[in-house]
């Protein structure tokens, strides 16, 4: 997935580059496609200098888990933050990536990614060592019960084709295999095994600056199944009922996007450090910050003039 991504993006250098502005490093004299492309590059440079080599960094240090359960899942908080990072960095490296080239719905839906991630590292680390350990262990759990809930459609399946029934009983048999093994080492620790919480409940809290629970129910109706709604998000005039698909356009917009993304992946870098041990990492978020800020802060002033007739 890195050697894709950074084939697609063609990634330059290490740490923010010394000049994004065409307006003389003030953007305020951007014309609005200057400071969507400007915009777009320093977000796409803030996700190689860190969404890849971060990210590889610390798998290269290797991932090592609980020696009782022996799955291909996460279930101590570090290796659990560096999952839902790569999880974050591929949803923010497509967004950013599709926002730059065009007015994409689909791409603004990605943030969902994000976001979400974000959400859940906050909880995650919202807590001693015990209640972190539990909530580690719930969203090992979590992954497990989707498992056994992806078998349940191989079985409705295999009722009209039987052929299916061999995937069902692969998945009900690691499923039930992994729910006994986590069981057996939260009990060997001593520790309660606790629910994910909904969704809603930890956007709600953990992330109210981002739009918490709307802003996250819309973007994932934009980016789940095809309906008459994506329009509406990106390209509908609710005032007008119009629908202006300018696809090389709504460069404000996208200029938008793209910087409450790199903010929020900053952000989320920011409470990946400590437990993944990045400790240059603080200086670089400050540099990355006043980058970002800058763009974010011009992109939010002409955005609130044209947000009022828009759904999202």
């Amino acid at each position: 997935m890195f050697n894709a991504m950074t084939k697609i993006f063609a990634f330059l250098g290490q740490g923010p580059r010394p000049r994004y502005f065409a307006g003389n490093g003030n953007p305020a004299k951007l014309s609005d496609e200057e400071l969507r492309q400007d915009a777009f590059e320093a977000v796409r440079d803030l996700i190689q200098n860190t969404g890849l080599n971060l990210i590889k960094k610390s798998y290269g240090q290797g991932i090592h888990g609980d020696s009782g359960f022996m799955h291909p899942l996460p279930t101590k908080v570090p290796h659990h933050i560096l999952t839902l990072l790569t999880i974050a960095a591929d949803g923010a490296g497509i967004a950013t990536g599709g926002l730059g080239a065009w007015a994409s719905t689909a791409a603004l839906a990605q943030l969902r990614l994000l976001y979400e991630s974000y959400a859940l590292v906050a909880w995650l680390l919202d807590g001693d060592e015990d209640e972190q350990r539990e909530r580690g262990y719930a969203l090992t759990h979590d992954a497990i019960d989707l498992l056994r809930r992806d078998g349940t459609h191989w079985e409705e399946l295999a009722k009209h084709h039987p052929s299916a029934r061999a995937l069902a009983e692969r998945y009900a048999a690691a499923a039930k295999t992994m729910k006994q093994d986590i069981d057996a080492l939260a009990a060997s620790n001593g520790t309660t095994l606790g629910k994910k919480p909904q969704c809603k409940i930890i956007m709600n809290q953990y992330a109210p600056d981002l739009g918490a629970y709307p802003a996250f129910a819309a973007l994932s109706n934009a980016g789940a199944h095809p309906s008459a709604l994506q329009p509406v998000l990106f390209y509908g005039d609710t005032t007008t009922g119009a629908f202006v698909f300018d696809f090389d356009g709504k460069n404000v917009e996208r200029a938008y996007w793209l910087t409450q993304c790199g903010e929020c992946f900053r952000k989320l870098l920011d409470l990946a450090a400590t437990p993944l041990g990045w400790s240059d990492w603080p200086s670089a978020s400050a540099q990355w910050k006043s980058v970002i800020d800058s763009l974010r802060a011009e992109a939010e002033r002409r955005y609130e003039a044209v947000k009022g007739t828009q759904a999202l």
